[in-house]
C-alpha cells in the first residue's frame, strides 16, 4: 500500500561517530535547481541534552536496559500543528484523503476519519474504501497516535526507529527467525523457490534468508529490514505480483504474458480506482519496466530502489518511510513508501524478534527519532467505539419539511398554526442507532411525537447523538399561531400499485417521474405528498423517481406515513440502471467494497436478504438486454 507520487531530490546523509557532547549532523539536499538546501538535523548526546523532557522517562528506561544502544533526535523543523492543520502554510499535510489508511475492521470506530472529506459517507452511514480490498481513511486520532514517538518507547515497538544500514551481526538465521512467522513459502530451498542469481554461466541457488544477506550487505541495507518490508507487502507469499504466472497489459496494450515480479509492491497502486486488478496490473508494469524476470533481480532490484528513493534521502527508519516529517523536503508529508499507519508498529516488532531470537538486542543500534516542536502532553491510543453517525435525513414539522433542510445546517425557522398548543414532529437519522431528543422527549433511528409549544416564538431543541457519543444539535425557531379548525387532521391516503413495508416503497418502475409517481397515491381530505432527496430538497414533476426518494404524506400537522424508495438495480441512486450500478456490485462481489443500507437495499434483486451471485447476474444480464430487472 503506498503512494503513487515520487520525488527526485537527494540527501547525503553521514553519521558521525556516537559522541558524550552533543553533536550536529547534518543533510544537505541537493534541489531540482542545482541548489543545496540545508536539511532537519540530527543531534547526538545524552539524551536529557537532546530530546525533550518528555521524551526522557522512556528512552532513560531503554538506555538503562541496553548502554549499547545510540538514541539520535531528528529536529523535524515542524510543529505538531502543521503536521495536522497548516492553514497558513504552503505545503501539504497528513490528513490528505488516502495518505493514512487502515484496515476496515479490527477497531475501535474513532480509529476511522469522518472529518476528512470523502473519507465517510453520513448518508450511506459507512466508510469509504480507498484502497482494495477494505483500506479506509484513519482519523486524525488515530495518526496522531501512531506519529507521537512516545508511544513507542518500548523494547517491542524502539526498532521502528532503527537506522536501516546493514551490521555484520544480521545473519541468516536471524533473517529465518522474520521469515519464519509467516509460514514455509519463505523458508523453502533456493531451488524450490525458484531464487538464484547467475554468475557467469551458472545458477547460484539461495534461500530466500541467504538473499537478503546478499542483498543487504552488498547495498548496505539491513537484511532484517528487507525481510521484514517483504513480508509486510506479500505476507504468506501468494500474490499474482509475486507467482511469475500473472499476465499483464503494457501502457501500448500489448499483453505480457508472466515471467515478472515485484517483491516489494514498487508502484503497485490502484491510482484511485480501488480494485486489486489495478494494483497487480500497475506493479507487474513496473517490474517489467525494470527487467525483473527473475526472483532475485527483483528483490535486489527493489531493495536498491528502496534504498535510492528513501534510504539516501534520509528516510532510513520505518518511521520515516511511513512520516515524512523533514521540513526541508520536497515532498514533505507525501513522499511516504506505504499508507498502512500500522506498518513501522508491525515491521519494528519483526525486527525486533528476529534479534531478540538471535541473542543480539544488545548490540550497538541507533535510533533516529523525531522531535517536533509544540507537542500536546499525549496522543493516546484511540478507544471511542461505535457507530459515529449523528447526522439527520429529514425534519418536519406539523407536516413541513424544514425549509431548505440539508444535514449539515442545523438552524431553521418556519411558522405553523393549529389547533391546541402542540406540534408534531417527525425526525429520522441515517443511522438506526442514533438516538433523537426533541425538547426533552427521546426516541432511537426515528422521532415522532407531539411537542408543547406556546403562542408566538418556540424553539424546539433536536440532538442527535451517535452510538459512540458524538452529538449534533439542530435547532427549529417556530412562529405558532393557534387556530381552532380542524387542521385537515381527518386526511387519508390510499397508494395503488405499489408495495409498502412501514419503511421501504417498492414496485417502482426505473424511469418513473415525479409526476408518474404521484397519479399512484390518492389523497383525501387534507392529505398531502411530499417527494425530496435525501437532503430535503424537493423534486420537480419531471425529476426521476430514484433509489433514497423519501415519500411524506402527512395530513395537516400529523406525518401519516414517511418511506423511502428503493427501485431494485438502482444502487447509485439516480433512478436509472446502468453500468455505473453494474459497478458497484462487480465490486462488492470481489470483495473491494461492502454495500450498506440503501444501497445493499436495492442491490438485492432477488430479495434474499444478502447481495450475492444471483443478483450479480440479475445486473449483468441487464447490461446485455438479455432481461430488465424485476421489481417487487
Amino acid at each position: 500500500m503506498k503512494q503513487n507520487r515520487s520525488g527526485r531530490r537527494k540527501v547525503a546523509a553521514a553519521l558521525a561517530a556516537a559522541s558524550l557532547a552533543v553533536g550536529t549532523i547534518a543533510s544537505n539536499i541537493l534541489t531540482e535547481d542545482g541548489q543545496v538546501q540545508a536539511a532537519s538535523s540530527r543531534l547526538e548526546g545524552a539524551i536529557h541534552d537532546i530530546f525533550p523532557e518528555s521524551y526522557w522517562a522512556g528512552l532513560d528506561a531503554l538506555q538503562a536496559e541496553h548502554p549499547n544502544w545510540q538514541f539520535i533526535a531528528f529536529e523535524t523543523g515542524l510543529s505538531w500543528e502543521d503536521c495536522f492543520a497548516p492553514s497558513d502554510k504552503a505545503y501539504e499535510h497528513e490528513m490528505e484523503l488516502a495518505r493514512n489508511l487502515i484496515p476496515s475492521s479490527g477497531y475501535p470506530t474513532s480509529w476511522y476519519s469522518t472529518e476528512v472529506e470523502g473519507a465517510y459517507s453520513w448518508t450511506q452511514n459507512s466508510w469509504n474504501v480507498l484502497s482494495a480490498p477494505n483500506w479506509i481513511q484513519a482519523s486524525q486520532e488515530a495518526v496522531a497516535y501512531c506519529m507521537d514517538p512516545r508511544n513507542f518507547f518500548t523494547e517491542e515497538q524502539i526498532f521502528q526507529f532503527e537506522q536501516q544500514t546493514y551490521n555484520e551481526f544480521q545473519s541468516v538465521e536471524g533473517v529465518e527467525a522474520i521469515l519464519s512467522s509467516v509460514g514455509s513459502y519463505w523458508m523453502r530451498s533456493g531451488e524450490e523457490s525458484d531464487l538464484y542469481y547467475e554468475d557467469g554461466s551458472q545458477r547460484v541457488y539461495l534461500t530466500y534468508a541467504e538473499a537478503f544477506v546478499k542483498i543487504g550487505q552488498e547495498l548496505d541495507i539491513s537484511p532484517y529490514i528487507l525481510a521484514s518490508r517483504v513480508i509486510q507487502e506479500q505476507g504468506s507469499g501468494t500474490s499474482p505480483l509475486i507467482s511469475g504466472t500473472k499476465s499483464f497489459t503494457l501502457a501500448d496494450g500489448t499483453v505480457v504474458d508472466g515471467g515478472y515480479y515485484n517483491y516489494f509492491n514498487m508502484d503497485a497502486t490502484d491510482g484511485g480506482d480501488v480494485g486489486y486488478e489495478q494494483i497487480y496490473q500497475n506493479g507487474l508494469r513496473e517490474a517489467y519496466n525494470n527487467g525483473w524476470d527473475t526472483r532475485y533481480k527483483s528483490l535486489y532490484g527493489g531493495a536498491a530502489k528502496l534504498a535510492e528513493t528513501f534510504l539516501k534521502r534520509g528516510q532510513d527508519t520505518f518511521y520515516f518511510q511511513k512520516f515524512n516529517v523533514d521540513s526541508s523536503s520536497n515532498r514533505l508529508f507525501w513522499g511516504q513508501y506505504m499508507q498502512n499507519i500500522l506498518a513501522p508498529q508491525s515491521e519494528g516488532r519483526n525486527t525486533m524478534k528476529a534479534y531478540q531470537e538471535a541473542g543480539g538486542l544488545d548490540h550497538s543500534f541507533v535510533f533516529v527519532i523525531p522531535v517536533f516542536s509544540d507537542m500536546p502532553d499525549s496522543c493516546p491510543y484511540p478507544t471511542k467505539d461505535g457507530n459515529p453517525n449523528y447526522k439527520l435525513s429529514s425534519i418536519i414539522v406539523n407536516g413541513q419539511l424544514a425549509p431548505g433542510f440539508h444535514m449539515d445546517q442545523t438552524d431553521y425557522t418556519m411558522s405553523a398554526s393549529g389547533s391546541g398548543f402542540s406540534v408534531n414532529v417527525y425526525a429520522n437519522a441515517y443511522a438506526d442507532t442514533t438516538s433523537i431528543d426533541v425538547n426533552g422527549v427521546s426516541m432511537k433511528g426515528k422521532f415522532s411525537a407531539s411537542i408543547p409549544v406556546q403562542e408566538g416564538s418556540n424553539t424546539l431543541t433536536i440532538t442527535a447523538t451517535a452510538e459512540n457519543g458524538d452529538s449534533c444539535v439542530y435547532r427549529i425557531h417556530l412562529d405558532w399561531e393557534e387556530k381552532n379548525a380542524n387542521n385537515g387532521m381527518d386526511g387519508s391516503y390510499v397508494i395503488n400499485g405499489y408495495r409498502t413495508d412501514g419503511e421501504y416503497l417498492s414496485n417502482v418502475t426505473p424511469g418513473t417521474t415525479v409526476g408518474a409517481f404521484r397519479s399512484h397515491i390518492t389523497l383525501n381530505g387534507g392529505a398531502s405528498l411530499t417527494l425530496a432527496d435525501d437532503q430535503g430538497t424537493p423534486y420537480y414533476d419531471s425529476d426521476l423517481i430514484r433509489t433514497g426518494t423519501i415519500v411524506t404524506i402527512s395530513s395537516g400537522s400529523t406525518v401519516l406515513a414517511q418511506y423511502r424508495v428503493i427501485i431494485y438495480g438502482d444502487i447509485s441512486g439516480d433512478g436509472k440502471i446502468d453500468i455505473v450500478d453494474f459497478t458497484y456490485i462487480k465490486s462488492q462481489m470481489l470483495g473491494q467494497l461492502s454495500l450498506s443500507g440503501l444501497r445493499a437495499e436495492a442491490a438485492d434483486i432477488d430479495g434474499d436478504g444478502t447481495v450475492g451471485i444471483v443478483d450479480f447476474t440479475y445486473l449483468k444480464s441487464k447490461m446485455l438486454d438479455v432481461m430488465d430487472i424485476p421489481q417487487h
